[in-house]
């Protein structure tokens, strides 16, 4: 049934990133060579047979050689604990639950997940730091921020009695009477900066979702990554880790990595976005980047074939 489902499509999606990342997987790890009517039952009878203890480690580690994975766990997106698994991982999670409370439920759960009350701007500026150090508790690595998939990136640096009253509109709201985007943008912006302030005294990274999201009907112009140049400027001391090539907009993502001592740029994902546009984009970094700086791969998948065949990908892209 799911090859029926998928059929119709593969012909046209097969010559994209993911089609060639799974093309290559196929034929590496499992000995099929095409993926088709005659092939797919060969392909899902071999994926079965090879789903046994040790398989994650001989695919991650022997044949991708892939020593560690920094690992932005989406289990813990709402503040549920770390699991690091030190021969494989180390783990960095998001906040943005905290940055982008919008109704009294929202706080309800980041006390919850806390273990503090938040009654006022003060306790939720508090929630932060005590995220954090949960965090550093179980093995924290670093900090993520997806918020490009629900705004834009541009964080202004706002008074602190805005933001309250922003809170206190909040407060009052109960949970049937939640924030608008353009409401909640101030509050939202300086928990961005106390956010980066927190990452700035524990000596953490952060790492920013900049360009292409996932999924369809998206608004891509939040995502490019000049809009951060005043947050990024504002913390010299903070090491910001910029993802995605910051595709499309990739001579705005060189220059912030070349004008700014802090800034880190970064081609997770790209490779199977646009292998094309990743070897462009890996000769404008190193003609205008320190080589040192520039991070060149990151699997961004859920399964480890997939990462397997992305990191054949991006070693191909980088040789070439």
């Amino acid at each position: 049934k799911r090859w029926k489902d998928f059929a119709p499509y593969w012909p046209f999606t097969r010559t994209t990133g993911y089609g060639r990342c799974m093309l290559i997987a196929a034929r590496d790890l499992f000995g099929v060579e095409d993926i088709n009517e005659q092939t797919y039952r060969t392909l899902s009878e071999r994926i079965s047979a090879a789903n046994h203890p040790g398989w994650f480690e001989n695919v991650l580690k022997e044949k991708a050689r892939i020593e560690l994975s920094v690992l932005d766990d989406l289990t813990t997106m709402r503040g549920e604990p770390l699991k690091p698994e030190p021969k494989f991982f180390k783990i960095v999670t998001r906040l943005d639950y905290i940055v982008t409370a919008h109704t009294r439920d929202d706080l309800n759960h980041i006390e919850k997940v806390t273990g503090a009350a938040v009654r006022n701007l003060a306790d939720l500026e508090a929630s932060l730091g005590l995220a954090i150090e949960k965090g550093l508790r179980e093995g924290l690595a670093g900090i993520k921020t997806g918020l490009a998939y629900e705004r834009t990136l541009h964080f202004e640096k706002v008074a602190r009695p805005d933001a309250d009253r922003v809170f206190e509109r909040l407060f009052a709201g109960g949970t049937s009477n939640p924030l608008t985007p353009a409401e909640s943008k101030p509050l939202e912006d300086y928990l961005v900066h106390r956010l980066i302030q927190q990452a700035a005294e524990h000596h953490l990274p952060v790492q920013i979702h900049t360009g292409l999201q996932a999924g369809n009907t998206n608004h891509i112009a939040w995502t490019n990554p000049s809009h951060l140049s005043d947050l990024l400027n504002e913390y010299p001391q903070v090491r910001f880790d910029l993802f995605h090539g910051g595709y499309p907009y990739g001579g705005e993502f060189a220059t912030l990595a070349k004008n700014l001592p802090n800034v880190y740029p970064d081609l997770c994902w790209l490779h199977i976005i646009a292998p094309g546009v990743a070897k462009r984009s890996l000769h404008e970094l190193i003609e205008t980047v320190p080589a040192n700086k520039i991070l060149g791969y990151g699997g961004d998948f859920f399964h480890v074939e997939g990462a397997y065949g992305h990191a054949q990908m991006a070693r191909a892209v980088t040789a070439e």
